[in-house]
Order: structure tokens, then C-alpha cells, then sequence
């Protein structure tokens, strides 16, 4: 699911016009990334699309799509609506995954102690996804060969915005720049050179 957004749905263009493709959005996908698959929908299907974001002061995030052209926007929200619920199933589907650990787990493999893992996790030494229900969960895969956490993980931080989610998907996915490779597999391999330099492609917007 590149850059936390992905179009589902029908592609035939007539159909795309009466209903919406679907998105799907990670609970983390930034506005920015959210404005450019929208401008690449509304081009796509020829419609005008138009959406609000509103920032509690709490720090919760919700966009809301409203009507755009004078067009209806019920058929629009609904799909707003479903690609969230669908982004939350994918989080849920993760967190859960029996490759997740949790911090005293970690701390188990690593021969530390949890204060340590949590201080890593604040630096960006390790990766920690938070659940709503579950708390921090650690991908048990970021431990490299020696043992240790991989050096360059600080520096993907850096450079894919701070956003743990942005990075879980940098390190899953397959990447071109890494000859197929996805981002753990690179790391795995002492590539780390190479998949800091794939990392900033794709902050840069380029997703092959």
C-alpha cells in the first residue's frame, strides 16, 4: 500500500463516474499524502474532489469530504468512510501478527531490560507500532544479525517524517531502487548505504 493510500475498486471510467473508487487509508497517511491521491483521482475520473480536515485538541485527526462541482457527496464519504474502516483492519491485521512483539518480549531477545527498550523506542532505535489495544508492539524482525537493532534505523526515521507506520511500510515492501528487495531484506543484507538512499526516493515521491 504505497505511501498509506491505495485505489481499489473499478477502473472503467463510465462507472468510476457514478461511484467513486475506493481508497484505502493507513490511520497515519499525512495530508499531503492524502491531497495527492486525490488529485490523481479527481484527474482520473474527471470529477472535482474537496475534503476538510479537522484537528481536535486532543491531536485527533478526521477529513471529511464534502460535495465539489455541486455534486452529490454521500457516495464519496461512504467511500471515505470504508477505506478507513479498511485501514484500521490492515493496523488491527499487523499489530497482531505473531512476528509483533511486546516490549518485555524485546527485551527478552535482546538481553535488556524494558526501561531500555522504551528509551531506544523514544530515540527511534527500534520500531514500535502502537495499538489502541495492545499498546507498543515491536516487529521482531528489526533485530539484525549481531543481535542488536539495525544502525540505520534512527536515520529512516529522519528521513520518512518520524512516522513508525511510514517506516513499517518502507521496510515491507518491495522497492526497485533495491532490485526488488523490500527494506528489512536490504538491511538484513548490509545494504544499508542502499536502502537509506531508497528511503529518500520515496520521500521524495517516488514510489518505484
Amino acid at each position: 500500500m504505497a505511501n498509506g493510500i491505495k485505489s481499489s475498486g473499478p477502473r472503467d471510467r463510465d462507472r468510476m463516474r457514478a461511484e467513486p473508487s475506493d481508497l484505502v487509508i493507513d490511520p497515519d497517511a499525512t495530508l499531503a499524502q492524502i491531497t495527492t491521491h486525490l488529485a490523481g483521482l479527481s484527474r482520473s475520473t474527471g470529477r472535482s474532489q474537496a475534503f476538510e480536515v479537522t484537528v481536535a485538541p486532543a491531536g485527533t485527526v478526521s477529513v471529511r469530504l464534502r460535495p465539489a462541482d455541486d455534486e452529490p457527496s454521500g457516495s464519496i464519504e461512504d467511500a471515505l468512510s470504508r477505506a478507513l474502516d479498511r485501514g484500521r483492519t490492515f493496523a488491527g491485521r499487523t499489530l497482531d501478527a505473531e512476528d509483533m512483539l511486546s516490549a518485555d518480549e524485546l527485551a527478552r531477545r535482546l538481553d535488556v531490560s524494558r526501561e531500555t527498550v522504551n528509551v531506544w523506542r523514544q530515540r527511534r532505535r527500534l520500531l514500535a507500532l502502537e495499538g489502541a489495544r495492545r499498546g507498543y508492539r515491536y516487529p521482531s524482525w528489526q533485530i539484525g544479525s549481531d543481535g542488536r537493532p539495525w544502525p540505520a534505523l534512527p536515520q529512516l526515521f529522519e528521513i520518512l517524517g518520524d512516522e513508525p507506520w511510514t517506516v513499517h511500510r518502507f521496510l515491507v515492501q518491495p522497492h526497485g531502487a533495491l532490485g526488488g528487495r523490500t527494506g528489512r531484506e536490504a538491511l538484513d543484507a548490509d545494504l544499508g548505504a542502499e536502502a537509506l538512499r531508497a528511503a529518500r526516493s520515496m520521500a521524495a515521491g517516488d514510489f518505484a
